[in-house]
């Protein structure tokens, strides 16, 4: 008998079916990032170089690609090998810009392009996302003379406040610490965050400037903003010598508001021989009024600074039952520091009524 033509039909589906699915299976899921650079030997002379930077090649992949003449788009796209690659965009004339984008959900694309495009892009975009990467690449720009000036008018016109953010930033890295640069970023700390925040970040690069000095002492003396506070210090501390950040620090540690503040004070002794002049304070931090952060951040100077055996043996009375388990933690990972009769009472104290698995298993001699 001779096949249907249904039962053809049916014979090449279930044949092909298989082939199919394995393709399917074959297809990469992850993201792919590729770097494309744009370079620009001569006018009107485009080339990109592909390099991957993360994720599953693709071979060939086509990524769309717009120019910019005069005002007007010209979509360009271009296939590329995913690999790596390197190769010449058709374009005629003097090109304003070059935007190269990825593909939603399968390709991302980190642009690397000549100054004066991302310039062009700021200045005309109104894509936000567009502008915002442009107002960071130009923090790293090199090739154009008075780029900080550039971005300082850029700063005070700018509306959109992740643009103002990022070129308050790129306008610090151009600037580089040097004399007569830093009004413009003192000034911003006058703007709501996050660019006061980063406006005090990147005072870290005026070491020695007294108009910066004075204005970080300010922030740190007067205002209420806790975030804005925990970055002076920070801040403080790199443009001030070392004796003078320490002074100021030891003191904010001893008032009794200072609790917002503590872990960045400590932080900044944490691992040095200065840490020894706080052990009176220290135990005040550990408390357990205190957030578990600067708790841990106390207790890692106390361990590393305090030997003494009849000292931790008070410690483990207080804190071995400590509401926290993460703090019971801390303790037992401390017990080495008790003497051996003392660890031993406390072990056997303390495993008949210790209830959570994960603090058991730190108690020396037990497992998980």
């Amino acid at each position: 008998m001779m096949p249907t033509p249904t039962s053809w039909i049916l014979f090449l589906l279930l044949a092909f079916i298989p082939a199919i699915h394995a393709n399917a299976t074959d297809e990469p899921t992850d993201t792919l990032r590729l770097q494309v650079a744009l370079a620009m030997p001569s006018e009107g002379e485009i080339w990109l170089t592909i390099r991957p930077l993360s994720g599953t090649a693709r071979g060939s992949v086509t990524l769309p690609v717009v120019q910019f003449r005069g005002g007007t788009e010209f979509p360009t796209p271009v296939t590329v090998a995913s690999a790596g690659d390197h190769v010449r965009l058709s374009s005629v004339g003097r090109i304003d810009n070059v935007i190269v984008r990825g593909v939603p959900g399968s390709i991302e694309v980190v642009e690397s392009k000549p100054d004066r495009f991302w310039l062009y892009q700021i200045r005309t975009s109104t894509d936000s996302d567009l502008r915002l990467q442009a107002a960071t690449a130009l923090g790293d720009a090199t090739e154009l003379p008075d780029m900080a000036l550039a971005l300082s008018e850029l700063f005070r016109g700018e509306r959109q406040a992740d643009v103002r953010n990022a070129l308050l930033s790129s306008y610090a890295r151009q600037s580089r610490g040097r004399t007569g640069s830093h009004p413009l970023i003192v000034n911003a700390l006058k703007e709501p965050s996050p660019i006061r925040i980063t406006a005090m970040r990147e005072l870290a690069r005026y070491e020695g400037v007294t108009p910066v000095r004075n204005a970080v002492l300010d922030v740190i003396r007067n205002s209420s903003d806790v975030d804005l506070v925990n970055q002076a210090l920070r801040t403080y501390r790199a443009i001030v010598p070392t004796t003078e950040s320490d002074d100021l620090m030891r003191r904010l540690l001893n008032e009794d508001d200072a609790a917002e503040f503590a872990a960045t004070i400590l932080a900044a002794f944490q691992g040095r021989e200065e840490a020894r002049r706080l052990r009176n304070r220290l135990p005040y931090y550990i408390d357990a009024k205190h957030a578990f952060d600067l708790r841990k951040t106390a207790f890692g100077i106390l361990t590393a600074i305090e030997k003494e055996p009849s000292y931790w043996r008070d410690v483990f009375e207080t804190y071995v039952s400590d509401a926290d388990p993460q703090f019971r933690m801390l303790i037992w990972d401390a017990a080495g520091l008790l003497a051996p009769g003392d660890l031993e009472v406390f072990v056997t104290s303390r495993l008949d009524v210790e209830s959570d698995p994960a603090v058991r298993a730190r108690i020396p001699g037990q497992n998980p």
